[in-house]
């Protein structure tokens, strides 16, 4: 996971909590972090562009009007 964090710009995790070793790392990168998502990889899907606010834990998911 260390090697994929610095591509990253947020890192969310279904399970977990402040501990788990991707909040960890992302503090450590400065990243916004969400853990205890449950459902987001069900409820995200490869390709969405999505906007993590790791202050509040929100995560919005925005689609294309096509």
């Amino acid at each position: 996971m260390t090697f994929v964090v610095p591509l990253a710009a947020a890192v969310v995790e279904e399970r977990g909590g402040m501990l788990i070793h991707g909040a960890i790392i992302a503090r450590e990168y400065g990243l916004p972090c969400i853990t205890g998502a449950s459902n987001a990889m069900k409820l995200i899907e490869n390709g969405n562009q999505i906007t993590v606010d790791g202050y509040l834990g929100i995560i919005t998911c925005h689609t294309e009007d096509l």
